[in-house]
């Protein structure tokens, strides 16, 4: 499967309906299990061809191209993942690559960033790669109902497993924020808002101090969106996570280090 290119009719047929495929045994040593969860809308074919044209085969790949009607983003996506990984048994596999419907490997992907056999690769939820061992230890083989990539690292953190850079980069297929938000907004713009602002209480959940938060307008002016969903969550006594004083205490000795 890993060398099999699909047919037109094979790809549309992903896009229908919830998907297994299964990769014959290729006598690689890890075995991987890709999941894509995915809006309908979003999924691109570009995406499941670039894993399945892995020069490190994956074992199986789940496609879950998925409405789901209330929550987050964040919340949504979690539901998506862990509804696909209740259809399979995650200890029969190795690894655990996370990727996302819009995203697009570069084929030495798998084989460039499993060296070192980490326990944990890549900050961002677009693309990651958990050692399924780790993730059931720490995660009990679940993503967290309010956050599937930020709480995934600094739970890992906070047990002792560091998260590793990735090797080789992927590629996203659209604009940081542009797709999401609730569906009852048609505009891009209204989207990108909400996305933001549900982004900003997330971080308030997972324990990230002010100054954090007034940095990242640095990055992009969009952000003033998450200062206010920051601040609405601290308002609101919003709870957070069991992660957010390990977060608070890291963040705050990474910013007296720069003094």
């Amino acid at each position: 499967m890993a060398n099999r290119i699909a047919t037109r009719a094979e790809r549309k047929s992903r896009f229908q309906e919830h998907r297994t495929i299964t990769a014959k045994d290729s006598g690689h040593e890890k075995r991987i299990l890709c999941v894509i969860p995915s809006l309908p809308k979003d999924l691109n074919s570009l995406s499941i061809m670039s894993i399945i044209n892995q020069t490190y085969p994956v074992e199986m790949l789940i496609v879950l191209p998925k409405e789901v009607a209330r929550g987050t983003t964040s919340q949504k996506v979690s539901r998506v993942l862990n509804d696909g990984l209740s259809h399979v048994k995650l200890q029969d596999f190795d690894y655990l690559l996370r990727v996302d419907g819009d995203i697009v490997l570069p084929s030495n992907f798998l084989e460039e960033n499993l060296r070192g056999e980490p326990d944990l690769c890549g900050g961002a939820g677009y693309a990651m790669l958990i050692k399924v061992k780790s993730f059931l230890k720490v995660m009990k083989g679940k993503f967290h109902s309010l956050s599937d990539d930020s709480y995934t690292c600094y739970k890992f953190m906070k047990e002792g497993f560091e998260p590793v850079k990735r090797k080789i980069e992927p590629v996203r297929m659209r604009q940081k924020g542009l797709h999401h938000g609730t569906s009852y907004f048609a505009k891009p713009r209204h989207q990108s808002i909400l996305y933001f602002y549900h982004r900003g209480k997330g971080m308030h959940r997972l324990g990230y101090e002010p100054f954090h938060m007034f940095g990242r307008l640095r990055h992009s002016i969009w952000n003033i969106f998450a200062v206010l969903g920051y601040f609405a969550a601290i308002v609101r006594r919003e709870d957070r996570l069991d992660v957010a004083d390990f977060v608070w205490r890291r963040q705050v000795r990474r910013l007296l280090g720069l003094f």
